[in-house]
């Protein structure tokens, strides 16, 4: 994106459509006679022209000569001469010996991979997987058209083009002449990231292998099912900033972090999750990382994860975090263990959790954090709210929520970035009891860098 966009509303795990078809057609391929036959067609050549000479000359059973020869007459190779048990060659057979192409149209079996959507002949698709198979949370596009499709509808020469490169499942066909009939289409994805865009003109990106497509993003950005998924991320971020402002005034009126800055931040986050233990990757993270915590402002789940692991590097005193909520959101079971390195320096980790917490299954993840000095409170209920804050520098409030569209289910976050936050426990554990957010004292605001 570029950087005067504003950051996405939500990045989500996409499947893109595809069909793999298995379809007949009519090839036009090399003939190979075989050594045995090749022998007899050239011992006639020369003058050996009965079953018995042939026999003795190559070294084989008179039977087996003799059961070769036939099928060289029945195919017009060769012709039984006037002569008694003498044979001689037809054209056929002559042409067969001067060139080494001699060939034969038969029908078979091939199979190509068409774009559900664009229906663009894929050569090299890379790794497909059927539904069955996708990650939880990745929401799979339908096909537009939803149908497979027909014969008439492929483009014939990239269809060629692809069977041919695939030249070891038939390596004799030298031109695939003519298309037959489809036997079967199997749906098959391929992983992808949707980018939904703020704005009712907005497109949606649609990124694969780290390129955006943006052919398939026009196609898509009317679909009912994506105008269904902006529609509910929307709705839950109005609510949710509506709900913090209303209990934190002082926040009214921050904006999004611009893009430039999260993309740095996210540069280094990935690069720190990748090599937690490396000093190197924990200082790029720190210098990433320190613009998206200058101001306050309102974040999606990337900003808050990179803010998060921010706090988990430069916490000197304590981080109170609060993951009440069951499903995926800022804190899993990676984040937890990223936790452990902020404990092992000192740092004093308070963890507001409620008792059916499955992010922190097995139990043994929960018992390794305690025996390593965490104190973690037991929450008697469960909310979607959740958020950290680290030294009372910094902090993320927000809730996360679980979506059910026509095409699968998801969770979007979203919250504040708060640069200096109350009271860090009564607020996280409020959020996590689902008290709402307690309100500034007056007088007490929360300080942006703007100001």
């Amino acid at each position: 994106m570029a950087d005067d966009d504003e950051p996405p509303a939500a990045a989500l795990s996409i499947a893109i459509p595809y069909f793999f078809l298995r379809l007949t057609t009519v090839c036009v391929e090399r003939r190979d006679l075989g050594a045995l036959k090749d022998f007899i067609l050239r011992s006639i050549s020369i003058g050996v022209d009965s079953i018995h000479s042939i026999s003795g000359l190559l070294g084989v059973a008179e039977a087996e000569i003799a059961s070769q020869t036939q099928e060289l007459v029945d195919e017009l190779f060769v012709t039984p001469d006037a002569a008694p048990l003498k044979l001689k060659l037809l054209d056929r057979g002559i042409r067969a010996l001067m060139t080494d192409n001699l060939t034969r149209t038969v029908i078979r079996d091939a199979g190509c991979y068409v774009h559900g959507s664009t229906r663009r002949i894929e050569i090299a698709p890379g790794d497909l997987m059927p539904k069955r198979r996708l990650p939880h949370g990745c929401l799979p596009l339908p096909a537009v058209p939803t149908r497979p499709p027909r014969v008439d509808e492929l483009d014939f020469p990239n269809v060629k083009l692809a069977i041919l490169q695939n030249r070891n499942a038939m390596p004799r066909v030298l031109e695939v002449a003519k298309l037959g009939r489809i036997v079967r289409a199997n749906a098959l994805f391929k992983p992808g990231v949707l980018l939904l865009r703020r704005g009712v003109q907005a497109l949606p990106q649609i990124c694969i292998d780290g390129v955006a497509d943006q052919e398939l993003a026009q196609r898509y950005a009317s679909h009912p099912a994506l105008l269904q998924l902006k529609a509910v991320v929307a709705r839950h971020d109005q609510l949710v900033k509506r709900t913090i402002i209303q209990h934190c005034p002082q926040l009214k009126g921050i904006k999004f972090i611009e893009t430039s800055v999260i993309r740095n931040a996210l540069s280094t986050y990935v690069a720190f999750s990748a090599n937690e233990n490396s000093t190197l990757a924990e200082q790029l993270l720190m210098n990433g990382t320190a613009p998206l915590v200058k101001r306050s402002a309102w974040v999606g789940l990337s900003e808050a994860q990179a803010a998060f692991g921010r706090a988990l590097v430069s916490s000197r005193s304590e981080i109170v975090v609060a993951c009440p909520a069951t499903s995926e959101s800022l804190f899993d079971v990676s984040a937890m263990d990223a936790i452990l390195l902020a404990l092992r320096r000192g740092v004093r980790v308070v963890l507001h959790t409620s008792a059916t917490d499955e992010r922190l299954a097995p139990n043994r993840v929960l018992g390794h954090l305690i025996e390593q000095g965490a104190k973690v409170e037991t929450l008697p209920t469960s909310s979607e709210w959740c958020g950290f804050v680290c030294d009372g520098a910094f902090g993320v409030a927000g809730k996360t929520k679980s979506f059910a569209t026509s095409i699968g289910g998801f969770d979007s976050f979203f919250g504040a970035l708060i640069t200096k936050p109350l009271d860090p426990t009564g607020l996280l554990k409020s959020l996590a009891t689902g008290s709402g957010i307690p309100v500034a004292k007056r007088g007490k605001k929360l300080a942006q860098s703007s100001e």
